[in-house]
Order: structure tokens, then sequence, then C-alpha cells
């Protein structure tokens, strides 16, 4: 690939007139280089460019991918990140457009944005004039962008369905979970706030279909092109707390969408509870976004799995009574007094109708739930397995790796390693 000067300021002003949307590049020892269109921020906001460019400058070679990536600042703005690479497949450079905002900001918004950093009211017009002079990109041309940058610098297409996927956090693997903490009655006010304001009732109603019906394909598509969860202001002093209230109102609402689709309520109450709590932990605007569309499609994946289970009255009855006994100990007679089926009978309808022993079924649970625990608390290992009621430490790494791959405690440490680069 040609990676010379002259090939990047020719490719940048192409992508410039097209787009509107500023070029940079960013050389391997960090000098930044500002090809087309640039916006020099205020000293007011930023007293150094880079430090508005903080999150595309302190990526680690970790992160380094084939492939474009989204970022964005603290305060809403977007950037579109590819990395040049040499003939050896080694990073020589980054190739920014941006930054742009997905939608524009009202001076509600503005102001919020200000309040959240302790900003000065007399810099409102600083921080006004630079904000409505930002491009506006919504996420279907965010799209289109990246696809385009990548084709320029790779000669080859890119499938932008999978880039937007990878950039809502989707998971492969099944989401994991924990114990239901029953403190969603403190957001119970916020659900109406949702409902009344704002989203095109059309577009609202198709995110929440592909809910109801478990397709988790329309609904990323539908989300990339969405703006969701948009600019509206439920909290005038902050700009966080109103995105915050914007996103635990969605959830509340893709909660009752699930429920309809045929979700367990104690599974879809439980979800519900997991993401409202990790919704409060953050204070990025762009996380919040990307949790929020992960919490949607998380339900959506939720209801597939209850519609193409077909599991009979017993055996979706014993699911649930381990899912919320997974502290406790389980047995196979346990079971079966609970579903008022002989213990021989249910092992052999429960492999049949899941396809999975008894056994297997709650050590997978298990794992999930060790999953959570080793990613969003400090509890020592030896306290984790006797929570989940493994016999000793070893038995728990034994099949932990087994059902993950890798042992626990690499899991933390690679899970600590991901959240220390996604929080710059």
């Amino acid at each position: 690939m040609k990676n010379s000067n002259y090939f990047f300021q020719t490719i940048s002003k192409l992508v410039f007139d097209a787009y509107g949307v500023p070029m940079m590049l960013i050389t391997p020892d960090r000098h930044v280089q500002r090809e087309q269109g640039y916006i020099e921020p205020p000293a007011a906001i930023y007293p150094k460019t880079e430090e508005m460019l903080s999150s595309l400058l302190n990526i680690s070679e970790q992160e380094v991918k084939d492939m474009p990536m989204i970022r964005s600042t603290s305060l809403g703005e977007y950037f579109i990140l590819l990395y040049i690479i040499d003939e050896q497949g080694d990073p020589q450079g980054k190739w920014i457009a941006g930054p742009f905002l997905l939608e524009p900001y009202s001076d509600d918004v503005i102001l919020s944005l200000m309040y959240d950093v302790h900003a000065p009211r007399y810099q409102y017009e600083s921080w006004k004039y630079y904000f409505t002079n930002l491009k506006i990109m919504n996420r279907k041309k965010l799209q289109n962008l990246a696809e385009l940058m990548y084709y320029l610098t790779r000669r080859k297409p890119l499938d932008g369905h999978a880039m937007m996927r990878q950039q809502t956090f989707m998971v492969t693997e099944e989401e994991e979970l924990t114990e239901l903490e029953k403190e969603i009655e403190q957001e119970v006010a916020m659900r109406r706030d949702y409902e009344h304001y704002h989203h095109e009732f059309a577009q609202e109603e198709a995110l929440f279909s592909c809910i109801r019906e478990g397709n988790v394909d329309k609904l990323i598509s539908a989300l990339s092109t969405s703006d969701l969860p948009g600019n509206v202001v439920l909290s005038k002093r902050s700009h966080i707390r109103s995105q915050k209230n914007l996103a635990i109102s969605g959830i509340t609402l893709a909660t009752r969408a699930a429920m309809k689709g045929g979700l367990m309520p104690e599974l879809a109450y439980t979800l519900s509870d997991v993401y409202i709590r990790r919704i409060e932990e953050l204070n990025h605007i762009h996380e919040l976004a990307q949790l929020h569309q992960e919490a949607l499609i998380q339900f959506a994946e939720r209801v597939k799995n209850s519609k193409t289970g077909h599991l009979s009255k017993e055996i979706a009855e014993c699911t649930s009574y381990i899912y919320n006994h997974l502290l406790e100990e389980l047995t196979l007679d346990r079971l079966a007094e609970q579903v008022n089926l002989n213990a021989s009978y249910l092992s052999t309808l429960f492999k049949k109708e899941t396809g999975m022993t008894i056994t297997d079924y709650i050590q997978r649970e298990r794992i999930a739930e060790a999953k959570m625990m080793l990613k969003y608390s400090a509890l020592r290992l030896s306290d984790i397995c006797s929570r989940l009621n493994f016999n000793d430490q070893s038995y728990f790494t034994r099949v932990f790796k087994k059902w993950t791959g890798i042992t626990p405690l690499h899991y933390r440490k690679k899970r600590a390693h991901a959240s220390s680069h996604n929080n710059p």
C-alpha cells in the first residue's frame, strides 16, 4: 500500500470534499498532521489538541485491527480511525476522520456538558461556536465513510455491518448475569420519560418490534442507522445524567418488549437490573451509547433463544429454578422435587430438550456467573469458588477453563486490560 504523505494528502482531500469531515494523520511518533478541514477547538475546551485526541493517541498495540475503529471523546466528538499498515502488517500511523457529531447539540446540551467539566459560564460562546461548526454525521453516513476509507487504503471492500457490530460491543458468548438485586424501583419515574420523548414513533417501534420477534440481525441493522439514544435532555443540569436517564428508560421498554416476546419475567428483570447498574457506573457518553445498544441486542438474543428452545413447561421451570438458585447446592433430586417429576425421567427429558446434561447446564450457568464476578468485583478467586459451590479452587479452575478456554486469573487480567483501554 502506498503510504506517502502525498498519497494521504490526496485521498484526504477527496474524502473531505465528499463528506465535509476533517481529515488528519497521526505519525508513528505521535505527531498530528492536519490534512483537510480541521477545526481547531478553542483553548477553553482543549488547551492542547492532543488532549482531544488522547483516545486515539493512546491505543495499545493489542487493539490494532484491520478495520476502522470508532472512538469518541468525553464530550461526544466522534472519530473514525484506520491504521496505516505496511507490507509486513505492522502499524505505521493512523488515518483519522473527525471530529464530528452524530447530531446537533442544543443550547441545553452544551450547557450541561460545560457543567459536567466545571467550565465557567462566560466560556459558553466559545463552546457553542465550536460545537455548532462540527459536521453532523448520522450512523449510516459514518458507516459509509468508514467503508470508503478502508477501500481507499486496502483496495478491498469492508463488511460494514460486521464493523458496526464490533463497535457496539457485541459478544459472541452468552451474556453473563448476576443475581436479582431488586434495586430497579428508584428508576420507575424515568420509565415514563422515554415514552413521552422524542424519537419518531416508527423508528422506536421498529427497534422494539425486533426485540419482541427476537430478530437480532434486523435489530443490528436498525441500530446502525438509528440516532439512539439521541440528544434529548432529561436532565438540564448534566448531559451525562440525561444520557443515563434515556438509556435506563430505553432498557425498561426493551424489558417489556422482551417479555411480550416470550422471555421469562425473572430473566428479563434480571437483565434490566444488570444493565441499569452498569449504566450508573459509566461516565463517558460513547460508552453509554454502546452499552445501551448492547443491552437491546442482548434482549433480542435472549428472546430468540427462548423462541427456538421449545422447552416444555417442566424443563423451563427447571432452568428458571437453576438460574435463581445458582449460589445454592443444586441436586437432581432437589430439581425433580421442584417440578414434580421422577429424577431419572427429568434427567432424560432435560438432556433431550436442551442437548445438555443437568450437571453441564449448571456448570455453564455458574461459570457465566463467575465471569461476572471476575469482571465486576474484587472478590478473591477462593471466595468466588466458595460462593458458587465448587468443592475446591483447582476443580473450579478446571471447569472454568473447560467452558472458556482460559483460567479465571487470565480472564480477569484480560478483562482488566480491555477496560483500562476503553476508558482513556
